[in-house]
């Protein structure tokens, strides 16, 4: 009986680790079972969401660029164009993550087609819309457009040269005196418009402004110290 307890004892230890171990490894195993269905449920749902919203309409804001195309090599424009307009629209899920991705086409605005000999033409929202549509998919719509109109001013005129006058002060430090008065690197400038309004301008001015403390001057103009508040100058 001593002898059969001395054995059986070891005997035993070893039967219960194994059966320990044994279902440790089958809780991790089922564990690690649940975890992959649950994410796996999860990986789903996010594909059906997906989907779903892929199918609901959807709206954005793109910028798109203008480019002003065939203007003639002596026309000139008098006024600035915007470099882009923002246009929002609304479409399907998936048409507007094309969007998105390849982006939308520069407003391309043919001069020639709009030019009546008037030296302006005004592009109402109706002709912008009309203009976007060739690169929009038919089943886009537009909500806005910003700006909703757009005006290009021109004149076929050869222009006209006329005097620059500068229009500042400047003082110099006192070891400086100033010379004379002071000019532009250009004497003269040429100006664009109508034939009625150039037979008025005999001159043009710069934009006012101030040099202090100027202390010599170079062929680049003049040379400021580090406290002057203006470097314009020339």
């Amino acid at each position: 009986m001593i002898y059969g307890r001395k054995y059986f004892r070891p005997h035993s230890s070893k039967v219960l680790s194994r059966l320990s171990i044994g279902l440790v490894l089958h809780s991790v195993r089922n564990a690690r079972g649940n975890c992959l269905h649950f994410l796996g449920f999860v990986l789903l749902s996010l594909i059906f969401w997906f989907m779903q919203g892929l199918n609901e309409e959807v709206e954005n804001s793109f910028k798109i660029p203008i480019e002003l195309q065939n203007l003639p090599e002596k026309t000139t424009l008098i006024n600035d164009l915007p470099s882009h307009i923002e246009v929002r629209v609304r479409d399907k899920g998936p048409v507007m993550l094309g969007y998105a991705i390849e982006g939308l086409s520069p407003l391309r605005i043919n001069f020639q087609e709009y030019d009546k000999g008037r030296n302006s033409f005004l592009l109402l929202s109706s002709q912008l819309e009309t203009i976007l549509r060739k690169s929009l998919r038919s089943s886009t719509s537009i909500v806005s457009i910003i700006p909703d109109t757009l005006k290009v001013m021109y004149t076929h005129n050869a222009g006209k040269r006329v005097k620059l006058v500068v229009k500042g002060v400047a003082s110099t430090t006192p070891q400086c005196v100033l010379s004379g008065d002071m000019i532009a690197d250009v004497d003269s400038v040429m100006v664009y418009g109508e034939s009625s309004l150039l037979k008025r301008i005999k001159e043009v001015y710069t934009t006012d402004f101030e040099a202090k403390k100027v202390e010599r001057y170079s062929s680049h103009g003049c040379q400021d110290s580090e406290d002057s508040e203006s470097s314009n100058c020339s």
